[in-house]
């Protein structure tokens, strides 16, 4: 009955397209959700919430925005530890050009402390009363990693692509970083 509901609001349309297709399911779409990613790789808080302010907008499920963000981690990671037995394993959302690109610019243990943060916020959805707020709450945390010992792997994963890099700007900073996260920041 779900799919004869959705092929009806489909069928009302002009043209049945991808654009048709999302709208009527409430899905967001590999851009939309890459360009989030994107943002949160960049660690722009303003850019990821301005991202999921157009999702909401757009009566894009929070739940269905989170969970689409963890497939494009998830799939990125395998493609990242099983590079060739590993695509047989992906989603099929993304292509692997974009999930190599995801890869190299988060580190193995970033993506762990994404998909984790990711899953807490999708888990947290349940008993808030704000759906929205808990999904901007996750990608805060998403863009702002501190506390435990995940998301310090992950600070630590960013320095280790920054040094790898040899861009001084990021390096001071990734270094200024991690040695605020493990002593705490000395102003």
């Amino acid at each position: 009955r779900d799919a004869l509901s959705l092929l009806d609001q489909c069928s009302g349309r002009e043209r049945i397209d991808e654009a048709a297709v999302l709208e009527a399911t409430g899905a967001a779409g590999g851009e939309r959700i890459s360009s989030l990613l994107d943002a949160v790789i960049k660690r722009d808080s303003a850019a990821a919430l301005g991202i999921f302010a157009g999702l909401w907008q757009d009566g894009k499920d929070p739940a269905g925005v989170l969970g689409d963000l963890s497939v494009l981690m998830r799939d990125a990671l395998i493609l990242s530890v099983a590079p060739r037995g590993g695509a047989a394993l992906l989603s099929g959302a993304y292509d692997e050009e974009s999930l190599r690109h995801v890869g190299s610019l988060m580190g193995r243990e970033e993506l762990l402390y994404g998909m984790s943060a990711v899953q807490e916020g999708v888990n947290a959805l349940r008993d808030s009363p704000s759906a929205r707020t808990t999904a901007e709450l996750t990608l805060l945390r998403l863009c702002n990693p501190s506390g435990g010992e995940d998301a310090l792997a992950a600070r630590i994963s960013r320095l280790e692509a920054a040094l790898a890099g040899g861009d001084p700007v990021r390096d001071y900073e990734a270094l200024r970083n991690c040695r605020d996260a493990l002593v705490g920041d000395p102003s």
